[in-house]
């Protein structure tokens, strides 16, 4: 999609002007698929539906796929759907159920993207089968040649039907092949665990973690 990805001076005019729809199933791609992905456990037929126009640089995917098993993890009833619009790309994942193991299954998740060519925002979340564990997270991120960026904003973990409130003053910064935290923590009442790292002389980060009233037994 050269004139959405890189809108620049076109020799053929007409060669920007695209306005056409899509419509893909894939039915039976196991044996296919698998010779490249070999832990493919299990495959059904998918379906992709989108339009795309070079002029307004307007672009749509919808997707469907009833079922995937990889290896251990399966997921069943997943969905995209994503589109451009204003200069920002909007995407929104929804699967019905995710097995990690034979014991634990994640129910609901949604995950929400919206992103520039610099950055995102985005928002997840996902409970457990039994619904005592629930993440409810939203943040930003941004990325530069050299660094990228990224901090959890007003978000919240249920872990055992306790909530625990992630502190919205955080970042976590990659540059230099180092990654460093800062201030990263969730806290129930009187009970919290802050992550930080902190270089020393020979600027090698450490991990430093801040503990109250928490058991560990």
């Amino acid at each position: 999609f050269p004139a959405y990805v890189n809108p620049g001076p076109i020799a053929n005019e007409n060669e920007a002007l695209q306005d056409f729809k899509f419509n893909f199933q894939i039915k039976e791609p196991y044996q296919l698929i698998h010779l490249f992905l070999p832990k493919l456990q299990s495959f059904e037929s998918a379906q992709l539906a989108g339009k795309f126009n070079s002029v307004n640089n307007y672009f749509t995917l919808n997707g469907q796929l009833p079922f995937i098993k990889y290896d251990n993890m399966s997921m069943k009833s997943l969905s995209l759907n994503a589109q451009s619009k204003g200069g920002l790309f909007y995407t929104e994942v929804n699967c019905n159920t995710i097995a990690l193991t034979d014991s634990f299954n994640i129910q609901d998740a949604q995950l929400k993207i919206i992103a520039a060519h610099d950055s995102l925002i985005y928002s997840l979340t996902a409970a457990n089968d039994t619904g005592r564990s629930i993440a409810s997270l939203t943040g930003l991120a941004y990325t530069s040649p050299s660094r990228i960026w990224m901090r959890l904003g007003e978000s919240n973990l249920v872990i055992a039907g306790k909530t625990w409130r992630i502190n919205p003053v955080n970042e976590f910064v990659y540059e230099n092949d180092k990654l460093r935290v800062r201030d990263f923590g969730f806290q129930n009442e009187n009970q919290y665990v802050i992550f930080n790292t902190q270089s020393d002389s020979s600027k090698i980060y450490n991990l430093h973690v801040s503990v109250r009233n928490l058991s560990l037994v």
